[in-house]
């Protein structure tokens, strides 16, 4: 659970009264969390992080300036207060002190500011985080304003995340930040127990401010990229908790494991290059309506997810304000449909789209069979797990089958929609899209959530995706670990831990 405390217990005086023995418990502390992961982490530098399964190498270490609650609160952490002006341009921050950071260096404004200037001259896939940021201005030791550009609505979300992760200013430009990480966290690198591509060990920063918030004394990371591996690995007790999916979750309801699970996560192919650049066929919306036609999502759900996901055409999940219910029935599985829409636009022969491999997919086959059935002949190209997401972020494919997950809708679209966004390697944009943007930045409320809606209705309709499910994220524990699964996150967050 998050934001554990422990109870405090008051020195008795050898005249007065002892406990009763009636007391509660406090919450248990000590031991060690073990974790398998799906995926490596490739740097310890800020500006390189990502939100997902990586977080759970980054967060021992590295504090942020906000929390986000297993229930999708922003709630202080590094910064005790935090407000906007009335133009939502300005966001002002109240610091934590007295913090410092495991080489010594003091926690400050002047450190905000260098992590957020570190991550916004970066290339890493959350960059567009800080991209609203124009100036950060230090006004007193305690005390930082950040102007931005234009209102971000998920911007405080942010900085629970990667743009408020705050590293040594001592550190960050140097290359020793890659492989040895220094911040604030509730725990530090222990490098001689650790070997990349193996195994992480963190142990507890004894000068961390809310110590009572994690209540292991160690926490041990392993990556571990074959699913099989990380459920055999908690079946056996080789780990307290590992991500799984949905594939193997008869297996592992039938286990002597804790199931821990929640929809946020949609899969599907991403459409990126919709201009016709490199596959002129995907420049006309009726192909990639067609495309969509094409899928028959409940036989993957059935046959791939075991029946556990839920048949979808759009990319933000039901708890998200930018859902719609009647977008989940955009693209119904109709060949005849498919192969007409493809006709009008003179595809009637098909085409070809070759698409990245992604490691534990099983949905290729089905993608292959279905879309051979309106022409389009796909190939599949291998591709090595750390070039995977550099190759497909710098445009090298056309398009690409993956799973994403669905949190603030501003992310979503930050992340995935806009003509800045990472996931945009062909950077689309319209007129129409970026007005619809732009009401989303400059309302609040109902006027918002339906601002919200309409963006999704239009990268819907102009099928910028072809998404066919829902699916569950899961992760597993023994029954000595409890955890609370994380809004917007595949992975629960390190402070959702806790002893049972």
């Amino acid at each position: 659970m998050a934001g554990v405390a422990m109870a405090t217990v008051a020195a008795l005086s050898l005249t007065g009264c002892g406990a009763t023995g009636n007391e509660p418990a406090g919450p248990k502390t000590g031991g060690t969390l073990t974790i398998g992961a799906r995926q490596d982490l490739a740097s310890f530098d800020p500006g390189a992080f990502d939100t997902g399964a990586q977080v759970q190498y980054w967060q021992p270490v590295y504090d942020t300036l906000l929390n986000y609650t297993p229930e999708g609160k922003v709630e202080p952490n590094l910064a005790t207060e935090f407000k906007y002006n009335e133009t939502n341009t300005v966001l002002t921050l109240k610091l934590r002190e007295g913090v410092k950071f495991s080489d010594g260096t003091p926690f400050n404004a002047d450190a905000v500011k260098a992590n957020i200037e570190h991550l916004k001259k970066a290339t890493g896939v959350s960059v567009y985080m800080v991209g609203k940021v124009k100036v950060v201005t230090v006004v007193d030791p305690t005390t930082v304003q950040i102007e931005l550009s234009a209102p971000d609505p998920a911007f405080t979300y942010y900085l629970c995340l990667v743009a408020g992760a705050m590293g040594s200013p001592a550190a960050l430009e140097t290359e020793g930040i890659k492989t040895v990480p220094v911040g604030s966290g509730p725990y530090t690198l222990d490098t001689a127990a650790t070997i990349r591509g193996s195994q992480y060990t963190y142990v507890r920063n004894p000068d961390y401010w809310n110590a009572t918030a994690f209540p292991y004394d160690s926490v041990v990371v392993k990556p571990m990229e074959d699913l099989t591996a990380r459920l055999n690995a908690i079946k056996s007790g080789q780990v307290n908790s590992a991500e799984v999916d949905s594939t193997v979750l008869s297996e592992a309801r039938a286990s002597n494991v804790k199931v821990n699970e929640h929809m946020i996560g949609w899969q599907g192919i991403m459409l990126f290059d919709r201009e016709g650049t490199t596959v002129p066929a995907l420049k006309d919306k009726r192909v990639r309506q067609a495309l969509n036609y094409a899928i028959d999502g409940e036989s993957i759900n059935k046959n791939i997810y075991g029946g556990e996901g839920k048949a979808t055409q759009q990319i933000f999940n039901p708890a998200s304000p930018a859902f719609d219910e009647k977008l989940n029935a955009a693209y119904p599985y109709d060949l005849k449909k498919a192969k007409s829409l493809m006709a009008d636009a003179g595809y009637a022969g098909g085409f070809e789209l070759t698409m990245p491999t992604v490691p534990g997919d099983l949905t290729g086959p089905y993608i292959t069979q279905q879309l051979a059935e309106i022409g389009v002949k796909v190939t599949w190209e291998k591709v090595p797990n750390e070039a995977l997401v550099p190759d497909v972020l710098k445009g090298k494919f056309a398009a690409a089958s993956f799973g994403s997950s669905s949190g603030h809708p501003w992310r979503d679209i930050s992340k995935m929609i806009s003509g800045t966004a990472a996931w945009n390697p062909f950077k689309t944009k319209t007129a129409e899209l970026d007005g619809l943007l732009a009401k989303v930045q400059s309302s609040t409320g109902d006027e918002q959530i339906a601002a919200y809606k309409a963006v999704n209705n239009y990268i819907t309709d102009n099928a910028w995706f072809c998404a066919w499910a829902y699916t569950k994220s899961i992760q597993l524990t023994d029954h000595g670990t409890q955890v609370a699964m994380q809004a917007g996150s595949g992975v629960p967050y390190l402070r959702n831990y806790s002893r049972a």
